[in-house]
């Protein structure tokens, strides 16, 4: 059963210390932590959580449902899909797509694309598992 709340009634909450470029795009229902640094022109979807220390790079998208762990580098014109999740103290290199519901296993060093519902974990990042075949 849906609510209808209101997306715009979903506060979103950035921490002091933040540091957030001009132009940067913010939706609703996010949370960004201590220290995190969103570089200029990067677009963050509504739902997200971006924790302590991370960076999101300049022209970067992140999609809805989203989660950052801490002190990860998220490099410039990268696409993070619906979903996604990107471990603690991971490193994603620019101009790469990961792919919706997909999982960056902390510490990964992501060089190539990752596909949608794949598991990374590595460096370099290789696939491990996939969540859409493993639940089929």
């Amino acid at each position: 059963k849906k609510f209808k709340i209101p997306e715009e009634a979903h506060a979103s909450c950035i921490h002091p210390t933040a540091i957030v470029s001009p132009e940067v795009k913010i939706g609703y229902g996010v949370l960004v932590n201590q220290y995190a640094l969103l570089q200029v022109g990067c677009s963050i979807n509504n739902y997200i959580h971006i924790y302590s220390n991370s960076l999101v790079g300049h022209g970067s998208i992140v999609q809805n449902y989203c989660t950052i762990g801490a002190h990860s580098v998220v490099g410039g014109r990268t696409q993070v899909g619906r979903g996604a999740h990107v471990g603690l103290n991971s490193s994603i290199r620019e101009d790469i797509n990961i792919g919706k519901y997909s999982i960056v296993g902390m510490g990964a060093v992501v060089v190539r694309n990752v596909e949608s519902y794949d598991v990374v974990a590595g460096n370099p990042a290789v696939k491990i598992n996939n969540l859409k075949e493993t639940n089929e």
